[in-house]
């Protein structure tokens, strides 16, 4: 799905596209929330896993995955590039604090995110665009950016909300939802 002028995965990592019923029911059932799948950050609470460049983003980041170190969630995405990718595209990877944050939405019209504030239903995503967003308690519903985050702690990275809309950090060696992105089309 392309939305803001970036190709999306439609379904959560681990769930698979059905493109007949137009969702990701792929695997498992509701319960199991279609077979999506968490990820660390990084093995380690430390920053093994990110460059030393924040690429243009606010002076609160320091760094974005790449490739170094041990991070299930760059692994998760870059095992979709394999062969011709998928849906021929080669250039999967986990998104930036500022690309996630671009596809909340907030249904009770707030257009301040990162928080979409009380009276937003749950998940703060178009589920037409991204249908089966995971959401629910603990960690579900939340899914890792890219982004390492200096500003709470030197060994947190922060994530995107899907419960609520709002934006945190969390230690990277904790497990999360992914939803990969590509800046180049197949």
């Amino acid at each position: 799905a392309v939305k803001n002028s970036l190709n999306w995965m439609r379904c959560s990592h681990g769930q698979i596209w059905n493109a007949t019923a137009g969702d990701c029911t792929g695997t498992g059932s509701s319960t199991s929330y279609f077979g999506a799948q968490i990820f660390k950050y990084c093995s380690l609470q430390d920053n093994s896993c990110n460059d030393a460049n924040p690429l243009g983003e606010d002076s609160t980041v320091l760094g974005h995955l790449d490739g170094g170190g041990t991070s299930e969630a760059w692994n998760a995405c870059q095992s979709l590039n394999a062969g011709s990718g998928t849906y021929g595209i080669t250039t999967w990877r986990v998104p930036r604090k500022s690309e996630l944050t671009g596809i909340l939405y907030c249904s009770n019209g707030s257009t301040i995110p990162p928080n979409c504030n009380s009276g937003s239903s749950s998940p703060t995503i178009d589920t037409v665009m991204f249908p089966n967003t995971v959401v629910g308690t603990g960690v579900l519903g939340k899914y890792w950016t890219s982004s390492a985050d200096f500003t709470q702690d030197p060994f947190f990275a922060w994530y995107v909300d899907f419960n609520t809309g709002i934006l945190n950090a969390w230690g990277k060696n904790n497990s999360l939802n992914v939803r990969c992105v590509s800046t180049t089309g197949p």
